[in-house]
């Protein structure tokens, strides 16, 4: 009939041809539909090596084609979970329901103890939740009313999924190898939802379960691992955490010890290895790598910085490294704590380094403020001003070292290295120094000089070369020398000696000073 329509073009002015041949295909179709009919109703249908039957165990011979496949995928997917998710239950979902997705998952992670995730109205995210999460059970309230991830409900809906989740509780898994398992026989879930299956699981065992990224351990699960979830399956991976007893307490003393009132760590491995490396890569840079600290501090300290696998960081890594030791994690979390206290300490050290060289008080900078202000702009020179300026704000403790720091090498004291450090102090004293001369010759601005020039020369030895020094000093300096000549004075008077050995000694005092390094050659 279809040749007949094809290879004879007047049927197309032939409206009654036409209509006979319409009539005549609608009854060969319908001929072979019967016949077909009544071949399925006697026909006897076989699976798996015996005779099909249905859920109750009677056989489909006979059976309406709709009940025959529909006991068919029962018996192929026995273990596949019930999820009534028109938007996300098919292997390739809408950009719009991927978008919802994303946004569940977003939500999944930063507001787990929220009652529907902290969703509001019903945009399309608030409908997967409502038809995936909640009905399995997934996110419910513990015995305590607190909102969280768990394993599904023992209910009709929640155990039909716990086949597929038992997979996730393997000793090691690679989420690509997951979902192609989870794709086929017996489960044969949509990818489209096995995103959220994951998730949920690890946020339900986020304190047993390690996740990693292309092999990277991640301390926290964020949007970034949701969102490597959802792009990249195969770079994910994660690990059931196992420990002995020994291990156990460890844990628990670490935790006790990492454990403050307002950030509590639960006594669990993940939890404390999370802790600790998030805490030692918060460390400045410099304190990541400065080799100025203790032996012990830096072996942890590495220790923690390198780690890949929170279970070897903790039971092994750990373990060796303090080996002997009586308190393994009293030692742990000491060496935290000084290895966070070595940039504050690095940033007092400039600080009291500073109050040296120019001659003030370290814990107020008494006096430095009118002192800035009388040698700015003495030297016309760009850095030297911006160094004074910096050093005048710390009286009245509104200074900071760290941007006074940066000017020294030109860059931020978080990111020095040892090397730079040691330039840093070097370049302060050269720049107090300045700051010293700037203060000397205040008087070509027609200001007050707040600090003096002093040159010494002494001739003890006709064959040897006199000794000169060249230096300034600040006005409370000069009084507290003032204080300190009188003394002496009062010394050498009560002595009756003549004015001739009263200086000879007060020269034999110089050449000892010079000695002792007391002084600074000019």
């Amino acid at each position: 009939m279809d040749r007949i329509e094809e290879t004879h073009p007047q049927l197309e002015g032939d409206r009654i041809a036409r209509r006979e041949l319409s009539a005549r295909k609608a009854l060969i179709a319908e001929i072979v539909r019967s016949d077909l009919l009544k071949a399925f109703s006697s026909a006897r249908w076989w699976a798996f090596g015996d005779s099909a039957k249905d859920a109750a165990g009677k056989k489909l011979d006979g059976r309406e084609l709709t009940v025959l496949a529909s006991a068919l995928a029962t018996a192929a997917f026995s273990d596949a979970p019930v999820i009534q998710s028109e938007l996300l239950y098919r292997d390739k979902p809408s950009t719009a329901a991927m978008a919802g997705l994303r946004t569940l998952m977003h939500a999944m992670v930063s507001k787990s103890d929220v009652a529907d995730l902290g969703i509001e109205n019903y945009p399309v995210e608030r409908g997967l939740y409502l038809t995936i999460v909640r009905p399995l059970g997934l996110h419910r309230q513990d015995d305590k009313g607190v909102w969280r991830f768990a394993d599904p409900a023992d209910d009709k809906a929640g155990r039909t999924l716990i086949p597929a989740w038992t997979e996730l509780g393997e000793k090691r898994v690679n989420l690509a190898e997951l979902f192609d398992t989870w794709a086929a026989r017996p489960y044969g879930i949509k990818r489209g939802v096995m995103p959220v299956l994951v998730l949920s699981y690890l946020l339900a065992h986020r304190n047993a379960v390690a996740v990693y990224v292309e092999g990277a351990f991640q301390p926290a699960i964020d949007d970034i691992v949701a969102d490597r979830i959802l792009q990249d399956p195969a770079a994910i991976e994660f690990r059931r955490i196992s420990r002995s007893k020994r291990d156990e307490a460890f844990v628990q003393q670490l935790a006790a010890l990492l454990s403050t009132e307002t950030s509590p760590v639960e006594p669990k491995a993940l939890p404390v290895a999370s802790a600790l490396y998030q805490r030692f890569h918060a460390l400045p840079l410099w304190a990541q790598r400065t080799q100025t600290l203790a032996e012990k501090v830096r072996k942890v300290r590495d220790i923690v910085l390198k780690a890949s696998d929170p279970e070897a960081l903790l039971f092994s890594d750990l373990a060796s490294a303090l080996e002997g030791e009586p308190d393994p994690g009293v030692s742990v979390v000491a060496a935290l704590n000084k290895a966070e206290y070595a940039y504050p300490k690095m940033l007092e050290t400039l600080r009291k380094s500073l109050a040296e060289h120019l001659g003030v008080d370290p814990k107020t900078f008494e006096g430095i403020g009118p002192r800035s202000s009388t040698a700015s702009g003495v030297s016309a020179e760009l850095r030297v001003d911006a160094f004074i300026m910096r050093a005048g704000a710390f009286e009245g403790n509104s200074g900071d070292i760290e941007g006074l720091a940066s000017l020294l090498v030109h860059k931020p004291p978080r990111n020095w290295s040892d090397r730079e450090q040691e330039q840093a102090m070097f370049e302060m004293a050269k720049l107090c120094l300045r700051f010293r001369e700037a203060e000397t010759f205040a008087a070509v601005r027609d200001r007050s000089p707040t600090s003096q020039a002093i040159s010494v020369m002494i001739g003890l030895d006709p064959k040897e070369k006199p000794l000169f020094h060249a230096f300034q000093v600040s006005e409370q300096e000069l009084e507290a020398a003032d204080r300190a000549a009188d003394d002496l004075m009062a010394q050498l008077r009560g002595r009756g000696m003549r004015p001739a050995v009263e200086l000879a000694a007060l020269a034999r005092i110089v050449e000892r000073l010079s000695e002792g390094n007391g002084l600074e050659p000019a």
